[in-house]
Parts: structure tokens; C-alpha cells; sequence
């Protein structure tokens, strides 16, 4: 599968779906169904999963990036309700366009696997 460049506030991340023991989704000896790598931009996906589920999968990564990419990823307990809807008011629109845009090169018009 095609990789995806994708502009995260100015920065280029790589989007790519990834075989399910790629080394990209492995973190402390365990392995994950994506990862989001913020030291080199980089978002992996499992490439053997449904449609749908990938879709999921890859707003959840690019969720973590995009907080990557902002002031509100500062180490702390919580966000506060205000923070998180500001955060999804600036971001969302974006995150679910570029997950779509990947969906899209990945599967195709009708291609669910």
C-alpha cells in the first residue's frame, strides 16, 4: 500500500499501512494495531484489517499526532472538557479528512480488505 504524506500545523507526517509485525508498531516489546511516532513523524497502521476498523484506527493515530503537533500534549493527569472540545474544534475536521484521504488510496472505491 501507497504511503500518504500529510500536513500536521506545518509539519510533514508519513501515513503508512504497515504488515502486522511491522517494527514500527512495536513499543516496549509489544505490539500494536498503530502507533503514531512523533521523533519521526511517522503514523503505522496494521494493513489487515477491515475498512472501517482501519478508518478508526487511523483517526485514533492521528489524534496523538495532532496533539503532537499542539501545546496541549504537556504531561499531565487530565484535559479539562474545554480543552478537549477546543482541541476537536480546531482539529477534527482535518484528522477525519486526512483519514479518509488514506482510506481512500488504500482501499478504493468498494474494496473493504
Amino acid at each position: 500500500m501507497k504511503d500518504l504524506k500529510a500536513k500536521i500545523n506545518n509539519q510533514t507526517w508519513t501515513v503508512k499501512a504497515v504488515d502486522a509485525f511491522d517494527r514500527l508498531l512495536g513499543i516496549d516489546d509489544q505490539l500494536y494495531s498503530g502507533t503514531s511516532a512523533s521523533v519521526i513523524k511517522t503514523i503505522a497502521v496494521r494493513n489487515d484489517r477491515p475498512k472501517e476498523a482501519t478508518r478508526q484506527l487511523l483517526i485514533h493515530e492521528l489524534t496523538h499526532a495532532f496533539l503532537f503537533e499542539t501545546d496541549i500534549n504537556k504531561p499531565r493527569s487530565g484535559y479539562s472538557e474545554e480543552e478537549v472540545a477546543t482541541f476537536n474544534e480546531l482539529n477534527a475536521a482535518e484528522i477525519v479528512r486526512i483519514a479518509n484521504e488514506a482510506i481512500a488510496l488504500w482501499f478504493g472505491k468498494g474494496k473493504t480488505k
